[in-house]
């Protein structure tokens, strides 16, 4: 089913979302309803490449993260937590399904190591780099009250106009 995305000014946005105590038929449902939310999202200029559960109102640590390699798949991560973020900090242009049509530059580790659980309850360890990296610090931080506006210096907001042009 697909779910509502809140958007900015939604004060939910800022709430710390609650650890999973397990995974059931439930947090199941949630991910398969997210994941048709995500892929259902876009424009001719804009698609979801990940959602936290935040972001569709449920205050849970969950995000469902696009499969590259598979069309119609994805990946749940459960209680994520990033365990060290290293490399160069990279500077790159964001957006969000939560702050529809505006991007920001925000600084990112370049790879991370982050520590959750999957769809099974099994606890995972995932080594990520570049834009995985970036989506993955990004979606935590989404756990945490935090929007990548918050990150973006100076306010400098563009906003996506029709064209696909992105505007100051």
């Amino acid at each position: 089913m697909k779910l509502k995305v809140i958007t900015k000014p939604n004060p939910i946005l800022s709430e710390k979302s609650k650890k999973i105590s397990r995974v059931d038929d439930s947090i199941k449902k949630l991910a398969a309803d997210m994941a048709e939310t995500m892929f259902g999202y876009g424009t001719e200029h804009e698609s979801g490449v990940a959602i936290a559960a935040i972001q569709v109102g449920v205050p849970l640590r969950m995000t469902i993260i696009r499969d590259e390699e598979n069309s119609n798949g994805y990946y749940a991560l459960i209680n994520p937590e990033i365990i060290k973020g290293t490399g160069k900090i990279i500077e790159d242009m964001e957006g969000c399904l939560s702050v529809p049509r505006k991007y920001g530059k925000v600084e990112r580790f370049e790879k991370v190591k982050v520590r959750g659980i999957n769809l099974e309850g099994k606890k995972i360890e995932i080594k990520a780099e570049g834009l995985m990296a970036r989506i993955l610090q990004h979606e935590i931080d989404h756990m945490n009250g935090t929007l990548f506006i918050d990150h973006v210096k100076n306010d400098e907001i563009y906003v996506l106009k029709q064209s696909g042009e992105l505007e100051k």
